[in-house]
């Protein structure tokens, strides 16, 4: 039984306030998140914060807590009221003025103020982000006045441990998910895991060996220029590949062949660079910080990710026959791979979760061959030990919603006598991407939010955000699916996500109702949403009914899909 369903909203076109394309086609697709709408009935309405009771290890230090509810005061959310007035408006059947919500995220992050053209996964991120600090500094605030412990030490571990073991935000619930880093010793056989929060996948659509630093499509119509620190760092990064890049190319003779624009960007001139570093996991999503806007929250572990990730790890010899536990394991048998070089989001997730090998200037400092002679010389010393590594990424929570990010604007260094140079560069062309999505030869074995003995992780594709044009201008633009809104969706899978993500063999899928995995639920899901549903292209205001041809030869940018099963 799906639950109660809810009428197809129609697309409604949103107005172009000024070079905010980038900002109406994302806006499309969250219009049409149908978790979203559950989030903007339950954010503002939690008065309580649950905290599991348990011993937890702080800074090498025990410590218990118990099952509490904590009340939370109501607070000023800017962010979170405007987006809660604009999906009530288009749920309502009105025409959302975006105006205020732009204006409110302008306030956040000062680089959108200006009306110059700006990247949508970066708005996309700001967004999220923003909202999220906000979430979360209500439920700092209720956990700090929970807390009566007087001793200042004591009272900062208990703070930890309770933040630690308490509820995530609602938007972490839909967006979040985790990743499981593995990387094993090629020596001793050591394996480390450990996870890392995301809130989307950036994949990579360049194959090759040696991945160029991603950076930020154009500002299209005008460029605004990045600060002295963005400037920096982008400098220094670039002669770091543009070496990688010079030995490549000494050893193979080659240099790749994508689609390349005519403008040299000089080291010494400001390039186009993301202050929301998209840094390559490779490829897991980007951190969105504004270095201008004061008190905006910047969470480590790609992606602005759960607040507080679970670095705890769990180590196993591999080389003395033990299985590690599972985590290496994948949860499906992944199909045959076939022509792994053409550029398709299925191909991207194989090379995205692929191993890696750790050499050279990313060697790795083992913990059990390295670390104990690393630890005996000065931390300034040049005679530290690392070993070659092979690292490996797979989903190990996999989220409600599933935005993926193609990586389709990079920075490269020239060759020859230009190594300070770099250029920028668009992988153009269509990426295929499926429709019904199955992640589940991407999980790993011990994945959590899916129920013990099923291997199909299923998504079902709702919006795309494409980018038309070039480095030198371009526009937006946003295929939307319009659909039945199955109630029960959203709320069970928003419950998976409410748990904080630990590392375990177990797997825990909260209560998810039985029957909810087979495959008959899963047509029945399908359904249910395929019903009255309608595709829509929308270019600010202007939107019109579509078919499914012409969607799936969008030149997708950024791909929204809502998980059935």
């Amino acid at each position: 039984m799906m639950g109660q369903t809810e009428d197809p909203q129609p697309a409604k076109g949103l107005p172009n306030l000024g070079n905010t394309c980038f900002y109406n086609s994302t806006m499309q697709c969250l219009m049409h998140t149908h978790a979203l709408h559950k989030w903007s009935e339950l954010v503002t309405e939690k008065t309580e914060l649950l905290c599991k009771a348990g011993t937890l290890k702080i800074n090498k230090t025990d410590v218990e807590i118990a099952d509490a509810k904590i009340p939370l005061k109501d607070m000023h959310m800017p962010l979170v009221n405007e987006l809660q007035l604009f999906l009530l408006h288009f749920r309502q059947g009105k025409n959302p003025n975006p105006s205020s919500l732009f204006g409110a995220i302008s306030m956040k992050a000062p680089r959108f103020r200006g009306w110059q053209q700006q990247d949508a996964h970066e708005l996309l991120r700001y967004l999220l982000d923003g909202i999220r600090t906000e979430e979360c500094k209500r439920f700092q605030e209720g956990i700090e006045s929970f807390v009566k412990e007087e001793d200042k030490e004591k009272r900062k571990l208990l703070i930890k441990a309770v933040t630690e073991n308490s509820e995530r935000c609602y938007v972490d619930s839909i967006f979040g998910g985790s990743l499981l880093q593995m990387i094993q010793c090629s020596k001793c056989g050591h394996v480390s895991n450990s996870l890392e929060p995301f809130l989307d996948l950036s994949l990579p659509l360049n194959y090759s060996e040696v991945p160029p630093t991603p950076i930020l499509p154009p500002r299209n119509r005008r460029e605004d220029t990045p600060s002295k620190h963005q400037q920096k760092k982008a400098r220094k990064q670039a002669k770091k590949e543009a070496k990688k890049q010079q030995k490549l190319v000494k050893k193979n003779g080659t240099e790749s062949s994508l689609t390349e624009t005519s403008d040299f960007i000089n080291n010494d001139s400001p390039m186009v660079t993301d202050d929301a570093d998209i840094k390559p996991i490779d490829g897991s999503g980007s951190e969105a910080s504004d270095d201008d806007s004061k008190g905006e929250e910047s969470s480590s572990g790609e992606t602005s990710g759960a607040e507080n990730s679970d670095k705890a790890e769990v180590n196993g010899n591999v080389a003395n026959g033990s299985n590690n536990r599972g985590y290496g394991e994948v949860l499906a048998s992944p199909s045959d791979e076939g022509d792994t070089q053409t550029r398709t989001l299925i191909n991207s997730l194989i090379h995205f979760t692929r191993p890696e090998n750790l050499c050279a200037a990313n060697a790795y400092e083992c913990e059990k061959c390295c670390a104990p002679h690393n630890k005996e010389l000065p931390s300034n010393s040049n005679k530290k030990k690392t070993v070659e590594a092979s690292k490996r990424y797979l989903i190990y929570s996999p989220p409600c919603v599933l935005t993926i990010h193609l990586k389709r604007f990079e920075q490269v260094p020239l060759m020859g006598n230009f190594s300070n140079r770099v250029r920028t560069r668009k992988i153009r062309g269509h990426i295929e991407f499926p429709f019904i999505l199955d992640l589940g030869q991407f999980c790993a074995k011990n994945a959590q939010r899916i129920p013990p003995g099923q291997t199909k992780v299923i998504y079902s594709l709702y919006g795309i955000v494409v980018h038309s044009g070039d480095l030198g201008g371009g526009h937006y633009i946003a295929y939307i699916k319009s659909r039945r809104r199955v109630e029960s969706l959203s709320s069970q899978f928003m419950k998976l996500g409410l748990e904080a993500d630990r590392l375990t063999t177990e797997h825990h899928c909260n209560g998810l109702p039985k029957g909810a995995n087979s495959m008959e639920a899963t047509e029945k899901t399908l359904r249910d949403l395929n019903e009255d549903s309608q595709w829509y292209y929308c270019s600010d205001s202007h939107v019109r009914p579509t078919d499914v041809s012409e969607v799936e030869r969008a030149e997708a940018y950024i791909l929204f899909y809502e998980r059935i099963i």
